[in-house]
């Protein structure tokens, strides 16, 4: 099918989950990574398959080509939370609150956490004040423990 359609980015989408479904991450990764020269959509996901590979230097070069600058935003936390790039990751923090992303609580504690790492506790208390989700409340919890036991 890929030789009878080499710029369907469907097909490719569809190839991707299949190297997913066999755990080849790196290899759907690529793939998406072509693919989204004719669909930019599927830039996003294709960071996605680098972070699963493991290659976050790879997902955050794509993740820069991500036009929706929401997406981009909440992905590019994730992967630099997951770099422990702590310094990187609050610098997103205005960013994120021009784009509304402090509404969401996950984004509110990722941004404490990362404070936290960086021994700034008030900046991290201040986030973690909002959260509402019961879920992502009991880790704030557990994180201003630790910040009182520093």
């Amino acid at each position: 099918a890929r030789l009878v359609a080499p710029d369907d980015p469907a097909l490719a989408a569809q190839l991707a989950r299949l190297y997913l479904a066999a755990a080849r991450p790196l290899a759907a990764g690529q793939i998406l990574q072509i693919a989204a020269e004719s669909d930019a959509s599927l830039m996003a996901d294709a960071a996605e398959c680098y972070r699963l590979a493991g290659d976050l230097d790879r997902a955050l070069r794509a993740n820069a080509q991500v036009q929706d600058p929401v997406m981009k935003t909440r992905q590019r936390l994730g992967l630099l939370l997951q770099g422990e790039h702590w310094e990187r990751a609050v610098a997103l923090q205005d960013r994120a609150a021009r784009l509304g992303l402090l509404e969401e609580d996950e984004v509110r504690y990722g941004l404490a956490y990362a404070w936290f790492m960086l021994g700034a506790y008030e900046e991290a208390d201040e986030l973690l004040s909002g959260i509402r989700d019961p879920r992502i409340f009991e880790d704030a919890t557990t994180l201003r423990q630790a910040m009182q036991e520093s």
